[in-house]
């Protein structure tokens, strides 16, 4: 069974696609090294550089439907004694902290948390299980196993309540049942070695899947995730940034857009000079 440890890098070589209009908005928690909250476009990776500061340590994260909030359970340790649910500041970075998480087996940590837009069902992963979330107490429900499948690292829902898993056993894409937890492998894999966090989330406005694939050592790629084959597109090799994200994406706010857009407008000017 494959587990979360070093694994040698993939030695591969990509090259990011142009910066284009800005379609929905990325923030990622920075997991290597100094901890931070970062903004991207969802396609233009090349600004994957932009921090807006330090953050919480959390391998679960997503936007609430209308994009306003982001919903994070900060991990235990470092003085937290539990995992608990609460919301980082886009400004800022900084938490507010709802309440601790309660229901999950003792030492086990929360692997993803998926908000259904179509319902506002939050959904938590661990590695083995998937629970249902009240956002306002914190206390976790159980709604089954995933199977002797190995490790779910993360999970998102789409557009149409659809809810899906990154497993880090297969290296691959998987449906899963938000009533039972039963899941199905799409396709053959990504072809990556994946190893410690991973993160992904849908753009809400293309419904498309994206995902940051970690390898280790810094090595990583952000992708697009096709989720009828299962098959990726790499869309950036993230060594140079050195980072290990969690992402969750959200519509622009009003006003965004234009910023967003003109920032990779920028961009692409640097990159001619």
């Amino acid at each position: 069974m494959k587990r979360a440890l070093l694994l040698a890098p993939v030695l591969l070589s990509f090259t990011a696609t142009p910066a284009a209009l800005a379609q929905g908005e990325v923030f990622a928690v920075n997991l290597r090294d100094t901890i931070d909250l970062r903004r991207f476009p969802v396609n233009d990776p090349s600004q994957i550089g932009t921090v807006i500061g330090p953050t919480i340590s959390t391998y679960a994260m997503d936007f609430n439907a209308a994009g306003t909030s982001l919903y994070a359970v900060r991990n235990a340790g470092g003085g937290n004694l539990n995992p608990t649910l609460g919301t980082i500041d886009l400004a800022t970075g900084a938490f507010s902290a709802i309440a601790d998480v309660t229901g999950l087996p003792a030492g086990v940590a929360p692997t993803g948390l998926a908000i259904d837009p179509t319902t506002e069902t939050f959904y938590l992963s661990t590695a083995w299980e998937l629970y249902t979330l009240n956002p306002a107490s914190g206390a976790a429900t159980l709604i089954g196993d995933y199977g002797p499948v190995g490790i779910m690292i993360d999970i998102a829902v789409d557009n149409f309540g659809n809810l899906y898993g990154h497993n880090i056993g297969a290296d691959a894409l998987f449906s899963i049942d938000k009533a039972t937890a039963a899941v199905a492998q799409i396709g053959s894999g990504h072809g990556l070695d994946a190893t410690f966090a991973q993160g992904m989330d849908f753009d809400p406005t293309t419904n498309t899947l994206y995902a940051a694939i970690y390898s280790g050592d810094g090595q990583g790629w952000y992708v697009s995730w096709d989720t009828t084959t299962g098959g990726i597109t790499v869309l950036a090799d993230t060594l140079p940034f050195g980072v290990e994200m969690e992402l969750a994406i959200r519509v622009p706010a009003p006003g965004a857009l234009a910023l967003v857009g003109l920032g990779g407008l920028v961009a692409a000017r640097r990159r001619r000079r």
